[in-house]
């Protein structure tokens, strides 16, 4: 009993095991053979014919609740990516209007400019280096969202370049340099509302701030300024976009976040009673399951 015990516990769905299992113990339930059917999920009567009471709550527990998670986890990873996405359409969109750029666009174009490769491409390499040193300070190795954060961005960022359009007039250019602000509010709020891992750039920011005590205000006003001085020295675009983001993005960030978090938690929530609904429907009730109470019938 220990032994299906572990393997109904681990495993959501039939099994050829499963049927070897229960052969052995000798039960007299019929499970259809593996040849003359398909791979369904797992069957609630087959846990209630070969377990206790007990042992029949914490696997059905188990089960709804290993379903929440993957739910919970799917709708997370889909906005960050989605926030991803929409943080590089941001950036291409601002550094299309040419109006002067973000202080680490400008460095990344700085770098493109005068050593080749692409402003995507430099991202990513410049992701890998805040990487390592953040990873120094702080003594532990990134999250995942980090790595995906600091690689999304640069693949993004080359492909939406390619296809955002020069505008053709300065009226244009001021109507792209505007909506970047928004788009990249929103891009950030969205990617940072799952909670799946601080960027590179928060990730160095934490931890200078934890090794030189100072603020985390003028940690991140340090870099930046070191950035742009370094772009700007490259051949990097500045300009009053450069100003106008370094002042005012902070406003746009702290709008969207929030609003970007109530969006995320109402979607897992949404999701969750979906779930529940459909288990309730299934008699996978959350209360004790009784002895000999297949699907409601005795």
């Amino acid at each position: 009993m220990l032994r299906l015990w572990s393997f109904c516990e681990n495993v959501g769905s039939y099994s050829f095991e499963c049927e070897r299992v229960v052969a052995n113990l000798n039960l007299t339930h019929s499970i259809p053979s593996a040849e003359n059917r398909s791979v369904p999920p797992i069957n609630p009567s087959c846990i209630h014919a070969i377990m206790s009471g007990d042992q029949k709550e914490r696997v059905m527990v188990n089960l709804i609740q290993g379903e929440r998670n993957g739910s919970v986890q799917m709708i997370r990873w889909a906005f960050f990516v989605g926030g991803i996405s929409l943080l590089a359409f941001g950036i291409a969109v601002m550094i299309r209007a040419d109006l002067g750029g973000a202080p680490w666009d400008v460095l990344h174009i700085g770098l493109t400019l005068k050593f080749g490769l692409t402003v995507g491409t430099w991202s990513i390499l410049a992701g890998i280096v805040v990487l390592g040193l953040s990873g120094l300070l702080l003594k532990r190795v990134p999250q995942l969202g980090a790595f995906l954060n600091m690689l999304l961005v640069g693949l993004f960022l080359d492909l939406f370049l390619f296809l955002v359009p020069i505008p053709g007039t300065l009226m244009g250019q001021w109507f792209y340099l505007l909506l970047s602000f928004v788009i990249i509010g929103i891009g950030i709020g969205i990617y940072i509302a799952p909670q799946l891992g601080a960027g590179p750039r928060d990730s160095l920011m934490i931890g200078l701030q934890q090794k030189t005590g100072w603020s985390l205000r003028w940690v991140r006003s340090g870099m930046e300024a070191i950035v742009l001085l370094i772009g700007w020295l490259l051949g990097g675009p500045v300009s009053v976009g450069t100003l106008l983001f370094v002042f005012g993005i902070g406003y746009v960030v702290g709008m969207t976040v929030p609003s970007c978090k109530r969006l995320v938690d109402a979607v897992i929530q949404a999701r969750l009673l979906t779930v529940e609904r459909r288990r309730a429907n299934e008699n996978f009730n959350e209360g004790p399951l009784r002895p000999h109470h297949h699907d409601g019938t005795r």
